[in-house]
C-alpha cells in the first residue's frame, strides 16, 4: 500500500478510497466494451460483469487497504 500511495502522489492522484475506483453507473459504462471487445477474445463464457467487479473489488481490497 505504500508504494501504491507514493506512486499516487508523486502522479498528483489524491487517492480516498477503493470505491474511486467503481463510480456510480461503472458497469453501465463499461457493459458496450464487454460485449464487443473481451467477449471476442475468447471462447469461454464469461462470468456476469457485476461479478467480475465484486470480484476485482474484494481483490484490490486485499491488495490497498
Amino acid at each position: 500500500m505504500e508504494l501504491f500511495t507514493r506512486k499516487c502522489q508523486s502522479k498528483g492522484v489524491n487517492y480516498s478510497g477503493i470505491d474511486q475506483f467503481f463510480p456510480e453507473h461503472l458497469s453501465d459504462n463499461l457493459k458496450p466494451y464487454l460485449e464487443v471487445g473481451l467477449t471476442r477474445l475468447t471462447s469461454e463464457e464469461l462470468p456476469d460483469l457485476k461479478v467480475m467487479l465484486d470480484e476485482l473489488r474484494d481483490n484490490l481490497i486485499k491488495i490497498l487497504d
